[in-house]
């Protein structure tokens, strides 16, 4: 009899939004669905999960049913207040993009991520939001969320004037408007955003500077660059942002993942690197998963390590100016802190 796979490969297959999957055996009991619907909704991807469950007519407990109509209830609001600042920012003049919400998938974020693109246009913005009903959350670094209680649901808005991830700044933000476009969403929402070519950048950014690993959705997000045959024009983009060491490792590691949890085997279509830090990092994660396989996977702390030295150095560079290094020193005071506290208590091994 074939062995129960794991929770977390049996989601990832289920939620796999590009294409039906072979399933292994997995446990039929109530108990172990369960769990998996617990794993799918902390891993941000129980929508795909549900339908996809749906879909292999995989009956799950009731539970699942409310939950889904929760977050439905949620993607609804989102969708409303997205609709309500296009308008109001159109009628305001005010520039606002919008980052990490929407994916070339179902997805229900838990939050609506907006750029500014004038920091002083965050006051007007804020106004906007109060009108809707959002009052103050809480205000980070650099980013501030707003927040309106619906019946039964919430949305939260974060308003960023910067793309960074706590006081280190990854893009300028006027060239990340000359690479912005409008996209069609759901509803026919004309919505500006960021290209998917430099949207995977920016996944592969956050995936070690901020999440410290590859999440489910940032691995369907490389499943999708990889199915549509899009890495040549992201690593141009990389190249152009000095974000190299960065994609590399991300689209390198997702490809490992893609063939270990979905049984995928795309062609890379990188060469090898020749920079001796990028090969190092990615000896760290052969040797890691060679000893444990996981999903959404967590870096090695030293390759985390890595790559805020490499984007250090290479922001000294590019910018002839120490200001880098002092936006790394500051980064510990930031709210990102937590996170690193969070991984430090669950990695296996933090070395």
């Amino acid at each position: 009899m074939a062995k129960n796979i794991d929770i977390a490969t049996f989601v990832v297959h289920v939620a796999y939004p590009f294409s039906k999957l072979h399933i292994p055996v997995f446990d039929t009991s109530e108990d172990y669905l369960q769990k998996a619907i617990r794993f799918s909704a902390k891993n941000k991807v129980f929508p795909l999960f549900y339908k996809g469950c749906q879909n292999l007519n995989i009956r799950l407990p009731e539970e699942a049913e409310k939950r889904y109509n929760e977050y439905e209830k949620r993607s609804k609001a989102q969708k409303e207040t997205v609709k309500y600042l296009l308008g109001g920012c159109d009628r305001a003049n005010i520039d606002v993009l919008f980052i990490k919400t929407f994916k070339p998938f179902k997805y229900i974020p838990d939050d609506i991520d907006v750029l500014l693109r004038r920091p002083s246009d965050l006051a007007c913005f804020r106004k906007l939001l109060e009108e809707r009903g959002f009052s103050l959350l809480k205000v980070g670094t650099p980013e501030v969320t707003m927040r309106k209680l619906y019946p039964g649901t919430f949305v939260d808005v974060d308003v960023h004037t910067s793309m960074s991830i706590g006081h280190v700044v990854l893009f300028d933000v006027e060239d990340v408007w000359r690479r912005s476009i409008y996209t069609t969403v759901e509803d026919g929402l004309e919505v500006p955003m960021l290209p998917d070519h430099f949207e995977i950048v920016r996944e592969s950014a956050y995936s070690l500077l901020k999440d410290f690993k590859i999440t489910i959705p940032a691995l369907y997000s490389a499943e999708h660059a990889f199915l549509n045959n899009e890495i040549p024009d992201i690593w141009k983009v990389a190249e152009d942002e000095h974000f190299g060491f960065d994609t590399y490792l991300f689209l390198s590691t997702a490809h490992k993942l893609a063939r270990i949890f979905l049984e995928e085997n795309h062609k890379f279509g990188l060469d090898s690197p020749k920079e001796k830090f990028t090969k190092l990092a990615l000896n760290l994660i052969e040797l890691d998963l060679n000893k444990q396989q996981r999903a959404p996977y967590s870096y090695p702390a030293l390759v985390i390590a890595l790559a805020y030295f490499v984007r250090t150095l290479t922001k000294i560079r590019t910018e002839q100016s120490l200001e880098p290094l002092a936006q790394l020193l500051k980064q510990p005071s930031s709210k990102g802190i937590d996170i690193l506290i969070e991984y430090a208590r669950n990695w296996p091994s933090v070395f």
